[in-house]
């Protein structure tokens, strides 16, 4: 759990979307009474699968669940390796539509 806040720190700066999804991992680990890190993709799938049909949550809370659980796989954020590229004038004027 401490590794996933880290990632949320490196990923987010809005602390409601930080909130929520660390509730959302906070309920799976609840859900599993394990370390999320140890989960399987099946285990995953059946637990959407359970508050889907049987906890009959509503699609936006589903989606967002989905969201907190994908950045356990992420690789590190956008901006950590983003290569800038040097633009020349001529060549970002070339592409605006005069």
């Amino acid at each position: 759990m401490d590794r996933f806040a880290k990632v949320l720190a490196l990923h987010y700066d809005a602390n409601r979307t930080l909130h929520c999804y660390y509730r959302q991992w906070r309920l799976i680990h609840e859900h599993f009474e394990t370390d999320p890190d140890l989960l399987t993709q099946d285990q995953l799938r059946d637990y959407f699968l359970f508050v889907k049909l049987e906890k009959h949550w509503k699609p936006k809370s589903i989606r967002q669940a989905l969201a907190a659980a994908r950045l356990s796989w992420v690789t590190p954020p956008r901006y950590l390796h983003r290569r800038r590229r040097s633009r020349s004038v001529l060549a970002v004027a070339g592409r605006c539509a005069w």
